[in-house]
């Protein structure tokens, strides 16, 4: 029996045969996980003025580099999957940035694991630079695709860096009316939408139980690792940091367009906070070690899922 010891931000990850998995954690420190803070600075920088739909091409250009760096596979050479969206005064081309990993077991059945990476631009002179929604998830996606190109995965698993989600899931919208697979081989949706940590008491929730309870399982499982940090329970109508207004955490992101063709998703996010939509969302704002956190108990549940209990 094989045995791999795999050291990230950390945790250590004992990886036996998928015949029997173990999903544990001890605290160490490899490899060095500052790519994170790399690309989302990268991401949020003041040259990509706000990743707005329709002018983030530089953001595309990041995103296509870090792909092939790390090493996944295109539907096309281009990685990119464009629509329109239609304005009243013309339209506007989105493109979604889309890799894969072929998996080593059920190569037909598929994780779609996606973040958006639109923002909403330059306004008033104001750069929105949005790092914590969402350059923190469209980097932890980032390195999850690092991850997962190491330590290769059972099921396959597509990457899907969304456009146009801050003007109606439009990228999210697109990729399901024409998904690169069957889309009845998508077997789960992991969406990453502001896990930056920014604001005050911040705390990491997991919805989608409550419309797929087959999932309960594998969020339990995880959420027993020390490691892990995260709750349920924000599965429809939460309050905003606006108290005048209240967010629908099924409505709130890429997750809904999956949840419309009954495709299971878990939806990882924070509740909104003060810099949420305003020039201060910037990168000296996210909370790192939430981020990391963050980022490993998304990591240990996607494995859970991946090698579920024999």
């Amino acid at each position: 029996m094989k045995l791999k010891a795999i050291c990230l931000s950390g945790v250590i990850l004992s990886l036996v045969t998928p015949s029997c998995f173990a999903l544990t954690c001890e605290y160490s420190k490899y490899p060095d996980d500052s790519i994170l803070q790399i690309d989302l600075t990268a991401l949020a920088a003041d040259k990509m003025r706000g990743r707005k739909l329709g002018e983030n091409q530089l953001a595309q250009n990041y995103l296509i580099s870090r792909y092939k760096q790390i090493g996944l596979l295109g539907f096309n050479p281009s990685y990119k999957q464009s629509f329109l969206h239609q304005y009243a005064i013309g339209k506007t081309e989105g493109n979604n940035i889309v890799g894969w990993l072929q998996g080593t077991d059920f190569k037909e059945q598929f994780l779609v694991i996606t973040a958006h990476y639109d923002h909403l631009g330059v306004q008033m002179h104001d750069n929105f630079n949005g790092a914590d929604d969402n350059a923190s998830g469209t980097a932890a996606l980032l390195f999850l695709a690092e991850y997962f190109s190491r330590y290769h995965p059972r099921h396959s698993i597509i990457f899907v860096a969304t456009d146009g989600e801050e003007k109606g899931l439009l990228g999210a919208r697109a990729f399901v009316s024409q998904p690169p697979v069957a889309l009845g081989n998508i077997k789960l949706n992991v969406n990453i939408d502001m896990i930056g940590g920014s604001g005050e008491n911040p705390m990491l929730y997991v919805a989608g139980e409550r419309y797929s309870p087959a999932l309960s399982h594998i969020i339990r499982r995880a959420t027993l690792l020390p490691c892990v940090s995260m709750q349920t329970g924000h599965e429809g109508l939460s309050r905003s940091y606006d108290k005048r207004k209240r967010i629908h955490w099924l409505k709130a992101s890429d997750h809904y367009a999956f949840y419309r063709q009954h495709i299971p998703f878990l939806y990882f996010g924070t509740n909104d906070h003060r810099f949420y939509h305003t020039p201060e969302d910037t990168p000296d704002n996210i909370d790192q070690p939430f981020f990391h956190t963050a980022v490993i108990s998304i990591l240990m549940t996607i494995l859970s899922w991946d090698n579920p209990a024999q």
